[in-house]
């Protein structure tokens, strides 16, 4: 098996395949985070949340991804947050007219 070595910097540039792997690592995880939020965000606004954004906030800290940078917990992370936020999922009921209903009975005669 041949030996790998790390290649020397590029000439005119100081930037080591270190500095580049990380960079590289770095980038994936972005990428990695940014699906996820498309995907929790997505999903709690099926379920109905109110403010998806700050759910997902409250919920980074739980994400767990499969070796692919898939998002393997999403369902679980959606129904926990249910169960610590009811009031973010509540359905509240239609508002009826502003005007109460004046002007639709009957006028007396």
């Amino acid at each position: 098996m041949a030996e790998t070595s790390t290649p020397p910097a590029a000439a005119g540039t100081d930037i080591s395949h270190a500095e580049l792997a990380a960079e590289n690592e770095q980038l994936r995880t972005t990428i990695r985070l940014n699906a996820a939020h498309r995907q929790i965000t997505g999903e709690l606004a099926r379920a109905g949340a109110r403010s998806p954004e700050l759910l997902f906030d409250a919920a980074k800290g739980d994400l767990q991804f499969a070796a692919d940078g898939t998002l393997t917990n999403a369902a679980a992370i959606v129904a926990r947050l249910e169960d610590a936020f009811p009031e973010q999922f509540a359905v509240e009921p239609p508002i009826g007219p502003i005007d109460g209903g004046a002007g639709r009975a009957a006028v007396p005669a």
